[in-house]
Formats: C-alpha cells, sequence, structure tokens
C-alpha cells in the first residue's frame, strides 16, 4: 500500500511520449513524459541517457542517493547509513562507496 502522499499516473499518449520510447526504456520514457506534463522541475533517475533526454527537456536530474541524504538533512530518518544499507539490501541499486562516503561526510556521519 503506497503512503497518502504518493499517487501513480501514466504519462499522456502523444508524440513526446513516442519519440522518448525511442530513445530510452519504457519506463524511463514515461517518467520523462510524465514530469514534462506536469511541469516538474525535477526527476528521480539514474541511467545516463535517459537523464540527458530529461535535461534536454529542462528536468533537474537527481540519483537515488539524494533522496535519503535529503531525508536525513531533513531529520525524516535517522541514518543515512542504514538507508545505504537497505537499498543495498534490495539488491537491486549499490551506491558506490566513494560516493556514499562522500555523502556520508555530508551529513555527519563519517
Amino acid at each position: 500500500m503506497l503512503p497518502e502522499w504518493c499517487s501513480i499516473r501514466s504519462a499522456p499518449s502523444g508524440e513526446l511520449l513516442d519519440r522518448l520510447r525511442l530513445k530510452v526504456d519504457e519506463g524511463e520514457a514515461e517518467a520523462i513524459a510524465l514530469a514534462v506534463a506536469e511541469n516538474s522541475s525535477a526527476i528521480l533517475l539514474d541511467d545516463k541517457k535517459a537523464r540527458r533526454h530529461a535535461e534536454s527537456h529542462g528536468l533537474t536530474c537527481l540519483a537515488l542517493p539524494a533522496v535519503p541524504t535529503a531525508a536525513r538533512r531533513e531529520g525524516l530518518i535517522p541514518s543515512l547509513a542504514a538507508a545505504f544499507a537497505t537499498i543495498a539490501e534490495s539488491g537491486r541499486y549499490r551506491v558506490a562507496d566513494t560516493a556514499a562516503l562522500v555523502l556520508l561526510r555530508s551529513v555527519g556521519e563519517a
């Protein structure tokens, strides 16, 4: 079950989505098209090619580690290191050691 503040929406059909589908993976194409349609200022993407296309549409790209780092800075989570460990345990994403160290230092955890 999703938190109340979270919703699932589909990207609108159209030329932008069709063009993006030819250039990046389906999910990334939909995320970019939806962000553009919603006049979003930022998008969470890690794929380099998708980030390039999103930036060409005026979007600021954030990588996954930015989310728990911001949450730690705002006091929403008690430990960035624990958040990175949880992410790594999922087996789908791992924060590079050098990047993790820089981010942990930035929040006073290293």
